[in-house]
């Protein structure tokens, strides 16, 4: 039994007739409860990443034990040339974001001559945060696969 006979069988409401594919204007809308189907439980938010998140945790991949926040920010801007703009603050605010999410950790090296006194103030991705990279990235090829399959992609 299909979907729309099992719901016009269990409700008093006829379902909206169709008329060459379009449904007539005269049905009432669907908005009692039995009708409102969403699934905003399913998934707690901040799952999924942001494009400019997996940028960052991939720069944190590639520039490995080198993953201080200017070389995170060099390495995002080159990926990101003539696409977007990428400013140091908002890489600092993303990787702070990851922080928290725990998917980055990060630790201040000794202070050095050549910056002032200043330390540098190093990154990591954590297991957790490359297990969300690499789920992001499938999505994503999943995606460029699907686009490619009816030729919207080259």
């Amino acid at each position: 039994m299909t979907r729309c006979e099992l719901a016009r069988e269990n409700s008093d409401q006829s379902l909206p007739e169709r008329v060459g594919g379009v449904v007539k204007e005269s049905m009432a809308p669907l908005d009692n409860e039995e009708h409102l189907y969403h699934t905003v439980n399913l998934m707690a938010k901040g799952d999924n990443l942001g494009e400019f998140e997996v940028l960052i945790l991939s720069a944190l991949l590639k520039l490995g034990e080198d993953s201080y926040g200017m070389r995170v920010h060099e390495q995002v801007e080159e990926w990101a040339k003539g696409i977007r703009t990428v400013s140091l603050g908002s890489c600092y605010t993303t990787l702070d974001r990851l922080e928290q999410k725990g998917y980055v950790k990060s630790w201040f090296s000794d202070p050095t001559p050549e910056r002032g006194g200043r330390s540098k103030r190093y990154f990591e991705i954590t297991g957790t945060g490359e297990i969300a990279l690499k789920r992001s990235l499938k999505m994503a090829g999943n995606v460029l696969a699907g686009l490619k399959e009816i030729g919207g992609v080259a």
